[in-house]
C-alpha cells in the first residue's frame, strides 16, 4: 500500500501559472505561433479541431485550415461519407485544383442539375472517354433548359471557345487571363488535349485572402481524418489518403494497448509516405511503444477533456500538466512531435501550452487538440432515424456531446 510519501506531485494546467517577465514583444503582431504538426505539416495557429462527431466534419475543418489550424475529420460514418466530407476540404480552395469535376458528353441535363445539388458546384468539364477536353457545361447553361433528356454535348460550351493553358502557368498569368477574357476558369491541358486541372478565379482569389492559412504544395486546404485499429481501417485509409486527407490519427482513448500499437505498425507498413498520429498515452513507455510502431506525432492526455469520461469511469490517467513535461522531452530526443489532446476551458492553459517557458529545453509542445470548438449550429444524430439541429445563442446555451464508449450524445441546458 503506497504511503503519502511515496506519491508524486501531479499538476493539472489549472494548477500552474506563468511568471511574468520582461517582453521584448511591443505588439501581438510581432508574436509567431507556427510550429510543426510533423515533420511535412507545419502550421501557423498551433491547434487541431479534434475527431468528434460534433465537432468536426468539413465545415469545420475548412473554417480550421483557413485560420492557421488544423481540423480532423471524425470516422463516425461510413467510409464514402467521411471521404466526401475530406473531399469537400480538399476541393474548396486551392490555386489549381488537379482532379476537378468532369462529366461526360452523351449524360442527360438532368444528370448536371442533380450534381450541382448534390456537389455545390455549378461548372463541370466535359471530357470523353481518354480524358481529353471537350467543353464546360455550367449552371447557366442548363438552368432555363426544359428538356432534361437533351445530352451534354448538345448545351455545353465547346473547347474551341474556351480560354486553355499549359500545365505549369502561374497564379499571376492566370490572373492577367482572367482580366483580359473576363472569364472564371481556366482548364489546364496538356499537348495530347488531355485534361490536366482547372484553375479558377474563386480559387485564386480564396488563395490570396488567407495567407495564413494551412495548404499543402498546390494551395490546397489541409485536413486530417480519423480512423479506429479494428476493422475496416486499413481500406478506410487507403481511401481517405487517395481523397487528400493529409494525416491520418488513429482514434482510441488507450494508444498502448496491443491493437492500437498494431494498427499503426499495419498502417505504417501499408501507407509507408503517411503522416500518422497514434494516442492517447501519458507516460514514457507509451511514448516509446507509439514510435516503434511508426507515429509521426504522440497525442498526449488520458481524459483530460472536458466532457471526457476515462477518468471518471475507469479511474485512469495523469494530470495533463504532469503529463505532458517528460512526454515533451522523449519526443523531441526521437524528432517527433507531441500533441497536447486536452480541453481548452479558458485562454490561459493555451498560454502555459504554447509558451517557450516552463518547456525545457525552452521549446512548447508542437499543437493543442480541442474539443470543445463547437460551431454555432451543430448536427448531431441522435439515432439512425434521427436528427436534431441545435442552435446555441447567447440567451440559451444547448450542449450535446458524447460519452465515451456511448453511442447516443446526452443533452444538457443551462442558462
Amino acid at each position: 500500500m503506497p504511503t503519502q510519501s511515496n506519491i508524486p506531485l501531479a499538476l493539472a494546467y489549472d494548477d500552474v501559472l506563468l511568471v511574468p517577465q520582461r517582453s521584448r514583444i511591443k505588439h501581438r503582431a510581432d508574436t509567431n505561433t507556427a510550429t510543426y504538426l510533423t515533420s511535412k505539416i507545419k502550421l501557423a495557429l498551433p491547434f487541431l479541431s479534434a475527431n468528434m462527431d460534433t465537432v468536426t466534419e468539413s465545415q469545420m475543418a475548412i473554417a480550421m485550415a483557413r485560420a492557421g489550424g488544423l481540423g480532423v475529420i471524425h470516422r463516425f460514418m461510413t467510409i464514402k461519407d467521411q471521404v466526401k466530407e475530406v473531399d469537400k476540404v480538399a476541393r474548396f480552395e486551392g490555386f489549381f485544383i488537379d482532379n476537378p469535376y468532369t462529366t461526360h458528353p452523351d449524360k442527360p441535363v438532368r444528370h448536371i442539375i442533380e450534381n450541382i445539388a448534390l456537389n455545390g458546384v455549378s461548372s463541370y468539364l466535359v471530357v470523353d472517354q481518354k480524358n481529353k477536353l471537350l467543353g464546360l457545361v455550367s449552371r447557366r447553361d442548363v438552368i432555363f433548359e426544359t428538356d432534361h433528356s437533351q445530352k451534354v454535348s448538345q448545351v455545353m460550351t465547346p473547347l474551341k471557345s474556351l480560354i486553355t493553358v499549359p500545365p505549369g502557368t502561374t497564379k499571376d498569368k492566370a490572373k492577367k487571363l482572367f482580366a483580359k477574357y473576363k472569364i472564371e476558369k481556366l482548364p489546364v491541358i496538356k499537348r495530347d488535349g488531355t485534361l490536366a486541372g482547372l484553375i479558377t478565379a474563386k480559387s485564386i482569389e480564396n488563395y490570396e485572402l488567407q495567407p495564413l492559412a494551412t495548404k499543402d504544395e498546390l494551395g490546397r486546404l489541409r485536413c486530417g481524418a480519423a480512423v479506429g485499429v479494428v476493422g475496416d481501417y486499413l481500406e478506410r485509409a487507403g481511401a481517405l489518403l487517395t481523397a487528400g486527407a493529409d494525416v491520418l490519427v488513429v482514434d482510441v482513448a488507450h494508444g498502448q494497448n496491443a491493437a492500437s500499437l498494431e494498427a499503426i505498425a499495419a498502417l505504417r507498413k501499408t501507407y509507408h509516405q503517411a503522416q500518422i498520429i497514434g494516442g492517447n498515452v501519458a507516460t514514457p513507455q507509451g511514448v516509446k511503444d507509439l514510435i516503434k510502431a511508426g507515429v509521426d506525432a504522440v497525442k498526449v492526455g488520458i481524459g483530460p477533456g472536458g466532457i471526457c469520461s476515462t477518468r471518471m469511469v475507469t479511474g485512469v490517467g495523469v494530470p495533463q500538466f504532469t503529463a505532458v513535461m517528460p512526454l515533451f522531452l522523449h519526443t523531441r530526443r526521437e524528432n517527433q512531435q507531441l500533441l497536447n489532446n486536452s480541453a481548452l476551458p479558458t485562454a490561459a492553459p493555451t498560454t502555459l501550452a504554447i509558451s517557450p517557458r516552463p518547456w525545457p529545453p525552452a521549446l512548447p509542445p508542437s499543437c493543442w487538440l480541442v474539443g470543445l470548438l463547437a460551431p454555432t449550429r451543430v448536427q448531431v444524430r441522435l439515432s439512425s432515424a434521427t436528427t436534431a439541429n441545435l442552435r446555441f445563442t447567447a440567451a440559451q446555451l444547448l450542449s450535446a456531446h458524447r460519452w465515451i464508449g456511448v453511442r447516443a450524445p446526452v443533452r444538457s441546458k443551462t442558462g
